[in-house]
């Protein structure tokens, strides 16, 4: 009896993984294709680039990692931005971050 050849064509039609900025939800399925959790890295809007391409490493990095996993390091990635966005407003701070060159 002859093995199955397994399929290995691309589907056609696919989305940019990366999305516009500012507009940028990361979801996960379960093992039946319906919605687990979706997460929305828009509401860091005003680092739009830095967001998705966090989102984007937060898509890869914990697609087989468990809810819980998933929700604490979107809460600790919502710490960070905080973190940003208070240093950016001390000036001694601000100077700093405004000198990182932008990719």
């Amino acid at each position: 009896m002859r093995r199955k050849r397994k399929n290995y064509r691309i589907a056609e039609g696919l989305e940019s993984v990366l999305g516009q900025p500012g507009e940028v939800v990361v979801n996960f399925v379960n093992a039946s294709g319906a919605l687990a959790q979706s997460f929305d890295f828009s509401i860091h809007a005003q680092r739009p680039m830095m967001a998705a391409e966090l989102a984007f490493a937060f898509r890869n990095q914990l697609a087989d990692k468990s809810a819980l996993t998933r929700r604490g390091t979107f809460k600790c990635l919502r710490q960070w931005f905080r973190f940003l966005d208070t240093m950016s407003r001390q000036p001694q701070w601000r100077q700093w971050l405004m000198s990182i060159p932008a990719p």
